[in-house]
């Protein structure tokens, strides 16, 4: 009997500590996804359920706690509402500007309109909408006709319809502001 109880404190000591570590790679990829405050934000909260676990996997290996008593269910807990918020901050549907992006450019496929509101009802039921957060432009459908190379930062699609244009068609997003991962919207 006795050297079952220890083997359920092991298992749970590992346990926790296995949920310890993914907690802690969670937290650091958290943080270099997004960058400054949002990103320190995003490791913090993911950081403590990481501490919790390895707090518990330690005093469970030594004895001072139930292997499966209330601190594990605390754990399982602290998963299920770190899991929950998750699912909650998960992008929506036209939150992503390179999906968007890929759908308008996919529309235009190799032969591209004079305006892109001809695409509409025909090869898209709407333009896609395009949010840039953190840029401090709001979410727009909006169009604006020129060349690839006029970018002027009005966070809002720019099509080149100028039919003698070698890059007649092209569709990018008119936008300096940079990405997460440090490239300009508009290089995309």
């Amino acid at each position: 009997m006795m050297a079952r109880m220890q083997r359920g404190r092991i298992a749970s000591a590992v346990a926790q500590g296995l949920l310890a570590l993914l907690f802690c790679l969670w937290a650091s990829g958290a943080a270099r996804a997004q960058s400054g405050p949002a990103g320190f934000a995003a490791a913090c909260v993911l950081a403590l359920p990481a501490l919790w676990f390895a707090f518990h996997a330690v005093r469970v290996g030594l004895g001072r706690s139930p292997a499966w008593g209330w601190g594990a269910k605390t754990a399982a807990a602290a998963v299920v509402l770190v899991a929950g918020m998750a699912v909650a901050r998960a992008p929506r549907r036209g939150g992503d500007p390179l999906g968007a992006l890929s759908a308008f450019r996919a529309a235009i496929g190799t032969s591209p309109p004079p305006r892109p509101s001809m695409l509409v009802p025909g090869r898209l039921s709407v333009l896609p909408r395009l949010h840039l957060a953190g840029t401090g432009h709001p979410a727009t459908r909006e169009v604006f006709f020129g060349r690839p190379s006029s970018v002027r930062d009005r966070g809002t699609w720019l099509y080149d319809n100028d039919e003698s244009s070698p890059t007649f068609g092209t569709v990018v997003i008119d936008c300096t502001h940079t990405d997460p991962k440090g490239s300009a919207w508009s290089s995309y």
